[in-house]
C-alpha cells in the first residue's frame, strides 16, 4: 500500500498539482468505500523509481480503472497501456470481464489512449451545482430524515439502477452502503411508502454538499418533488449543492435545469471486455 501511494504521487498526482498528495489513510478509504482492490493495481518500476501506475477496483460485475499515470519524462514509452492491457489479461480469466473507465469530458490524451487500448464510450453522466436555497413553500406531504438503511429496508437502494450498467461508480448502491456512515437524506413519505428521497453528503475537499443519490415513486412528480426536498435544505453550510456524475435514467437534466440548477460539466463512461494474451 505504500508503495502504491508513493506511485500515486509520483506518476499521477504530479499531472494535476492542484490535487493534495495522496496519504495511506486516504488510499485505505477508497478501499473500503469504492472498492479499490491492491491486486488488481499495478506498478512500473525503473531502478528504485516508479515510472506507471494503474489502480483499479472489483465488484462483482465490473472492474473500474480509477487511475493511470505515468511518471513525467517516460511517457508514449507504452508503459500505461502495457499495465492496462496486463489487468485485462488477467481479468480474462479470473473476471470480471468488464471493464469500464470515467473521465471527464475533454480529457484528450485519457480519452485516446482509452481508445487506443479499446475502450469504447457508453453513457454519458452530468453535473449540475445548486448555488443558492430555493425558496420554502409548503410540502403537501411530510419532509422527514431517512437514513441508507431505511431506504434498503424499503427496497428503495436495489441494484436496479446498477444493473442498467449507466449508474456511476460514486453512485452506485455498493458505494452508497460502504459510505453510509457519512450520508444523511430526506424523503417524503405519504401514508402509503416514501415517495421521494435524495442522500447527499459534505463536499470532500471543498464546501457544500453532494447528492449521491435521487429516487421517486412516480417519474411524472420528479420535478416536484426534487424542488420539495431541496426548499428543505435551509442550512447554509449545505451550499451551494453539488450532483455529480449524474446518468440521464437517474434524473432528467431538463428537470434540473428548470429548477436552477446549473449544468457544470460532463464525464464520460467507457467500456471494455478483458481479453487473454
Amino acid at each position: 500500500m505504500p508503495r502504491l501511494v508513493r506511485a500515486i504521487n509520483e506518476c499521477y498526482n504530479c499531472h494535476f498539482p492542484e490535487n493534495p498528495p495522496l496519504t495511506l489513510d486516504d488510499l485505505q478509504s477508497e478501499v473500503r468505500e469504492l472498492s479499490v482492490w491492491p491486486s488488481n493495481c499495478m506498478i512500473a518500476w525503473q531502478g528504485e523509481d516508479p515510472i506507471a501506475v494503474s489502480i483499479a477496483t472489483k465488484r462483482e460485475r465490473e472492474v473500474l480503472v480509477q487511475r493511470v499515470g505515468v511518471r513525467p519524462g517516460c511517457q508514449r514509452q507504452g508503459h500505461g497501456r502495457h499495465l492496462v492491457t496486463s489487468l485485462s489479461q488477467k481479468l480474462a480469466v479470473l473476471g470480471p470481464s468488464r471493464l469500464i473507465a470515467e473521465i471527464p469530458k475533454g480529457w484528450e490524451v485519457s480519452t485516446a489512449f482509452l481508445k487506443a487500448c479499446g475502450y469504447q464510450p457508453e453513457t454519458v453522466y452530468a453535473d449540475f451545482v445548486l448555488e443558492a436555497p430555493l425558496p420554502p413553500i409548503q410540502s403537501p406531504g411530510a419532509i422527514i430524515p431517512v437514513t441508507v438503511q431505511e431506504l434498503l429496508d424499503n427496497g428503495l437502494l436495489g441494484s436496479e439502477a446498477d444493473q442498467k450498467q449507466d449508474c456511476s461508480w460514486q453512485r452506485q448502491t455498493t458505494t452508497l452502503l460502504q459510505r453510509k456512515d457519512e450520508l444523511s437524506g430526506l424523503a417524503i413519505a405519504s401514508p402509503d411508502c416514501i415517495e421521494a428521497f435524495f442522500l447527499q453528503r459534505r463536499c470532500p475537499g471543498r464546501g457544500g454538499s453532494e447528492i449521491v443519490r435521487l429516487g421517486v415513486q412516480d417519474e411524472n412528480h420528479g420535478e416536484l418533488f426534487l424542488s420539495l426536498l431541496l426548499r428543505a435544505v435551509s442550512s447554509a453550510e449545505a451550499f451551494p449543492v453539488h450532483f455529480p456524475r449524474l446518468s440521464p435514467s437517474e434524473f432528467g437534466f431538463a428537470h434540473l435545469e428548470s429548477l436552477g440548477l446549473r449544468p457544470v460539466g460532463n464525464s464520460i463512461r467507457y467500456a471494455a471486455t478483458a481479453k487473454p494474451l
